[in-house]
């Protein structure tokens, strides 16, 4: 819409220019060919053009907001991950362990947020799941943030290494003829909601954890 209104009024101007014979007319109309066709080349060369950026999933109120967030904490302090949303999943590992003792350690002295859950048997085998709700801003879902942590497992010491990325949101609305056609609130929701990133272990029974200092432990039992 916005490179529509450009156009029609490139052209108001043109007419206007041409009658007003500010400047000849053959150079006015070559110089706004040549305009429009770099707005065209640019809008089919735009997509392909290798930038990496977050997309607006949808609109959320305040309450619905709330309720995801509180469901998405219930459902790991429960152990239930067959209820946690598909695309709050980043990644799943599993580790051959037989030590009898696993020391965490948060990199770059981050907090870390974690469910740990003991298996019935001592099978040697941790395995680690990481989630990630939604970014929100003014009351939009984000999508496409990078996985929040590198897991590097050394002998018995599991360092949890943060990813830090850089997002740049920029909101738009619809022109004012439209809004007043459309009736449509222009007002932003207004509320933002951080990611909670979490790691929820499956430990063999017998094993020990060790944890360092910025980091928060809670059991789960089943």
């Amino acid at each position: 819409m916005g490179v529509f209104l450009l156009i029609m009024i490139l052209i108001a101007l043109y007419t206007i220019v041409v009658k007003q014979k500010y400047l000849p007319a053959k150079v006015i109309h070559w110089l706004f060919i040549t305009y429009i066709g770099i707005l065209l080349l640019s809008a089919v060369i735009a997509p392909f053009l290798p930038v990496e950026a977050v997309t607006i999933k949808e609109k959320i109120g305040k309450e619905e907001a709330e309720q995801e967030r509180e469901k998405y904490f219930n459902n790991l302090a429960k152990g239930n991950l067959d209820e946690i949303k598909n695309d709050y999943s980043v990644e799943e590992k599993s580790f051959h362990y037989k030590n009898d003792t696993l020391e965490i350690v948060p990199g770059n002295d981050s907090y870390l947020n974690m469910y740990v859950e003991r298996k019935v048997s001592d099978d040697n085998q941790i395995e680690v799941f990481v989630y990630m709700n939604d970014l929100i801003i003014n009351g939009y879902k984000i999508t496409k943030v990078k996985k929040p942590y590198e897991l590097d497992l050394n002998e018995n010491i599991l360092t949890v290494i943060p990813i830090t990325q850089d997002i740049n949101i920029s909101i738009t609305e619809k022109e004012f003829p439209i809004n007043q056609i459309t009736k449509e609130n222009k007002s932003f929701p207004g509320f933002d909601y951080s990611v909670d990133p979490v790691i929820y272990m499956k430990i063999p029974k017998s094993l020990k954890i060790k944890e360092g200092d910025n980091i928060g432990i809670q059991e789960v039992n089943k």
